[in-house]
Formats: C-alpha cells, structure tokens, sequence
C-alpha cells in the first residue's frame, strides 16, 4: 500500500506537467510518443540486468496486448483533452470517476449485486461529473466533444486496473508488467498516429531544437512516468480491487494541489462540490471499516514505507 501511495503522489504530476510541454509547442502525437518512449528506453535498460521468472503463455500474451490498447488509449485521450484546452485539474476528476466503470465490471463478469451504498456512490460520481464540467442544463449541448476525451480515457484506466491485477495474480513482475505495458501501448499509438506523425514532423523538429525542451520532457517521463508506473504495480499485487481504486482516488487531490501551485488556478464553487462527489464516490465501501481505516493511517507513515521497502528489498521481491 505504500509504493501505492508513492506511485499516486507523483502520478499527480502528470495532468499539470503535460499542459506546461504541450504549451511549448510539441504536436500532441509526438508528446505521446515520446512519454511512453522515454519510459520504455529506461525499462529496457534495467531489463537486460533483470531475469524473468514468470511464463510467457498465450493467455498472458493476450492480456499483455489488451493492456498495451488500453494504455495507447489512456494516454491518448487524457492528452488530448488538455491539448483541447480543458483544465489538468478538470481532466483529472472525470478520468477518476472510473470506479463507475469498475462496477459496471463486476455486476456483468463477476455477477456481483449492488449495494445501496455502491448504487449511491455511483449516482454521486455522475452528479460529480456533470458539476465538474459545469453542464448547461438549459442547453441543446450536455457535453462537448472535448468533454468526451477524458470521459473515455476514464474507462480505459480501470480496464487497466483490472487486467494489471489480473497479470499481477499471474505471476507477472512488477518490472515486466511495466516494461511490456509500455511496449505495446507505443506499438499501438505508433500505428494509430502514423499519419499525424508525418504530417506533424516538422513542427516537431522546430521543437526539439531546444535543449530544454528535451530534458523536460525526459524528466517528466522519468519522475511522472517510469518511477510511479513501476510502483505501481508493486503495490497494485496483493490488494483487492476496491482497495486499489481508494488510494488511487487520491491523485485528483495531488493534481489539484500541484495545478494551484503551478498554475495558480482557482476554482468555483461547481467545481469544488463535483471534486467532493467523485471523491466520495471513489470510495470503496471498505473505507467504512474502522479496521481498514486503522490499517491505512499506519502504512501511511514514513518509518512503515521505509521499513516495507527495505525488507523486501532484503528478500528480492522489491520488483
């Protein structure tokens, strides 16, 4: 649950961070590209020093595939709604309100029954939503076309939440799982972007002129991509899904938080009542228990995150 946490803190860079590159001019093809690129260079590298001790089956390949779509797809999007103009700390709260796709999920696979609660929870993340965007009721229009970019990515994260666990369940390292995810996702964004690519080739070179503007870009998928992807699947192994889906629920807030410091944004008061929604609405039911409640007030300490992290690193289970 630590490395989780760590994961979502700097996970919380991502929205704000992009806004400032893409404002540098880069095309928002070649910024995709090159954030999951970037990644991937620096898996490879610590992949050739690593030994694998899971089996490369036909099933995990399958599911590999589907998560490197899903990741094309994610990263995609969210982008695109920011290159569109829409708020980092905006696009951030409508990808989060995920769990609603997460219990879609598990009502029509699993075949779970709905609680009050969860059937509550659900309503309060759609109202969040249609707040969040400030929704003219009155209007012909409920959403614009840009609205629909992170509404769309928000359904891909929790595809991903579910196959990583599912190929954590597996067996798969933390490393490789990574490693493999970014792969595919730039196969699969390669692919769909080739035209934009050509098209867009000399506004790109334009960019990369600038030094800075390259070790920006190789920074931020460094500190918001490589490392809190990585921790990530760490942490993601051993905790249920709804578990999961609470402490990720916390990255809005470092989003907003580093929006405001950043951009020095300010926000109205729909805003800030759709935030509280989707927030509440994240929840799992779980966090009602006063158990689990204890239980994560104490992971959340300093001297716990060390301590976990130095004992598995003694026991090799760090990756």
């Amino acid at each position: 649950m630590s490395f989780l946490l760590i994961s979502v803190m700097l996970f919380g860079l991502v929205h704000p961070i992009s806004k400032v590159i893409l404002q540098q001019g880069i095309p928002l093809s070649y910024f995709c590209i090159l954030f999951v690129g970037i990644r991937l260079f620096f898996q490879i590298a610590l992949f050739l020093f690593k030994k694998t001790k899971w089996k490369f089956t036909r099933e995990v390949f399958l599911l590999l595939l589907l998560l490197g779509g899903t990741g094309a797809c994610l990263q995609y999007f969210e982008f695109k709604g920011i290159d569109n103009g829409l708020e980092p700390a905006i696009v951030t709260f409508i990808v989060f309100s995920y769990p609603i796709w997460i219990l879609l999920y598990s009502v029509i696979f699993s075949k779970s029954k709905l609680s009050r609660l969860e059937i509550g929870q659900s309503l309060m993340t759609v109202g969040g939503i249609f707040l969040i965007s400030q929704v003219n009721l009155t209007g012909i229009k409920l959403f614009s076309a840009t609205m629909l970019f992170p509404i769309v990515a928000s359904l891909a994260i929790a595809v991903w939440i579910v196959v990583s666990a599912k190929l954590r369940q597996k067996g798969v390292g933390a490393f490789e799982l990574s490693l493999f995810y970014d792969l595919f996702s730039i196969l699969v964004l390669a692919l769909v972007c080739s035209s934009s690519l050509v098209e867009e080739r000399i506004i790109f070179m334009t960019w990369s002129q600038s030094s800075k503007h390259i070790l920006s870009i190789i920074l931020y998928a460094l500190i918001a991509g490589f490392l809190p992807n990585i921790l990530f699947y760490m942490g993601v192994r051993k905790l249920p899904l709804h578990s999961t889906g609470l402490i990720m629920a916390l990255e809005p807030l470092f989003s907003t938080l580093y929006s405001i410091l950043i951009w020095k944004m300010t926000f109205g008061i729909y805003f800030i009542i759709g935030a509280v929604c989707i927030l509440v609405g994240s929840f799992p039911k779980e966090i009602f228990s006063q158990a689990l409640l204890a239980r994560i007030i104490s992971q959340l300490s300093m001297s716990n995150i060390s301590t976990n992290f130095i004992n598995k690193y003694k026991k090799g289970n760090i990756l």
